[in-house]
């Protein structure tokens, strides 16, 4: 069996890349925010915050630095700032949401901003950039129809040491109930995103294309009506997830914790998937933790306690739709599924497992730690299996008849089933060997 990499060179790269595009600009103006009334400037572009009667408010501040192609706004010390002036469909923040179309910067220092359901808090548009820092986005509301619950952009949005929290997208379709980054470049540093909703994907973060990097933050407690409580991402762009938790997610349908699609490419370092949910009931559905359709690298990961509970749903842990996943140095343990692959259910595409554990892993049907599909394949490389248990058949290991499983070097014990305590390869046989020599079917 080829020994791959655990991750490509790009991803290893991953820290200078991330610094490269998001490093922070100077900027020019400053704005100190005196008022908390949400207010519009009076004279835009005149170089000066100043509401009609001459107070610097939040929204004053981003017109006059939008007007003036950049600046740097502080906020008062942990002050609530209410937006109060209804209106949407403009794209000049005079009502509504705050449009942003320069590079702006907030200094927050523990300031919140209350949208109070009236819209979404921010708009960043494809010429702009955001940056903030030690700030609450609470309250926001996307229209109905659109994504964004907090946040949508299509420029640069860079969060750090911030929190989202108590934002939706409930409309139709809607996407990303705390964040939605559609096609620009979005960092989440430090931060966390919290019990945000979307009435579609993403409850806590969507992206569709773009570059979306979460970094040392936490995804926790979020809902979606299909598919990614916590996270959704498709779209041709890159995902990062380095050193992060994604835990307490529930998805109506598929992906728990994360749901990724094609063609995007994804990559994982010392991330946390814990106690997230994936309810759908379709044998299609899945994923407590991740659902994967896309391109998948893992390293030093853990998945735990996730669970695909709907009637007929795989892959308490993960499920592999399509695509490829590598997981490298990482454990799958305690996970529960429904129907089969209580670790792991590789549907469909390609799953690779190296100096990984599935242990202690439960199905409802076959494969405890692992199923592998029809027409899916599967490689374990140097990894344990233990502990797993299955209703069906197959407590470790199961391959489809018409599935390719390939295991090497691998340590397998202790798992329970009804049939084939540790393994089972579905009649009249698939292409499944151990260390080179074939098993029998039954």
């Amino acid at each position: 069996m080829p020994i791959r990499p655990p991750l490509p060179r790009r991803a290893l790269a991953a820290p200078l890349l991330v610094c490269a595009l998001l490093a922070p600009a100077p900027a020019l103006a400053g704005f100190r925010v005196d008022t908390t009334l949400d207010t519009p400037d009076a004279a835009i572009g005149d170089r000066r915050c100043e509401d009609a009667a001459g107070r610097c408010s939040l929204r004053a501040a981003i017109q006059e630095g939008n007007a003036r192609g950049r600046a740097w706004i502080r906020l008062r010390r942990d002050t609530v700032y209410t937006l109060t002036l209804a209106g949407t469909g403009e794209d000049a923040a005079a009502t509504g949401d705050l449009d942003v179309t320069g590079r702006i910067r907030i200094r927050g220092a523990g300031a919140v901003i209350d949208a109070t359901g009236l819209d979404r808090i921010f708009d960043v548009h494809a010429d702009g950039e955001l940056r903030v820092r030690r700030l609450t986005l609470t309250g926001g509301e996307a229209p109905d129809g659109e994504h964004g619950g907090a946040v949508r952009n299509t420029g640069l949005f860079d969060a750090k040491r911030s929190l989202v929290s108590d934002s939706s997208a409930p409309g139709a379709g809607g996407a990303g109930g705390g964040l939605y980054n559609d096609g620009g470049a979005l960092r989440v540093l430090r931060s966390t995103v919290m019990g945000n909703s979307a009435a579609e994907a993403g409850g806590g973060l969507a992206a569709d294309g773009g570059l979306t990097v979460v970094v040392r933050s936490d995804l926790l407690e979020n809902q979606s009506g299909l598919d990614g409580g916590g996270l959704h991402a498709t779209g041709s762009g890159e995902l990062w997830i380095w050193r992060s938790d994604l835990a307490d997610n529930t998805a109506a349908r598929s992906g728990g914790g994360a749901w990724v699609g094609s063609p995007s490419d994804v990559y994982v370092y010392r991330a946390l998937f814990a106690r997230n949910e994936a309810q759908g009931a379709a044998t299609t559905d899945g994923g407590g933790a991740l659902y994967s359709e896309a391109d998948v690298w893992m390293l030093s990961s853990s998945f735990s306690d996730n669970e695909a509970s709907g009637a007929a749903g795989g892959g308490g842990g993960l499920r592999v739709a399509a695509g490829r996943l590598e997981i490298v140095g990482s454990r799958v343990e305690e996970n529960d599924a429904s129907d089969g692959g209580g670790g792991m259910d590789v549907s469909g595409g390609r799953a690779f497992v190296y100096y990984s554990l599935l242990g202690a892993n439960v199905a409802g049907g076959d494969g405890g730690g692992l199923r592998v599909g029809p027409g899916a394949a599967t490689d374990v490389y140097r990894s344990h299996v233990l502990s797993n248990d299955a209703a069906g058949a197959g407590g470790g290991l199961w391959c489809s008849a018409t599935g390719t499983l390939d295991v090497d070097r691998t340590r397998i014990e202790d798992n329970g089933a009804p049939t084939g305590a540790d393994v089972f390869n579905e009649p009249p046989g698939g292409d499944f060997t151990i260390d080179g020599d074939p098993v029998a079917p039954g």
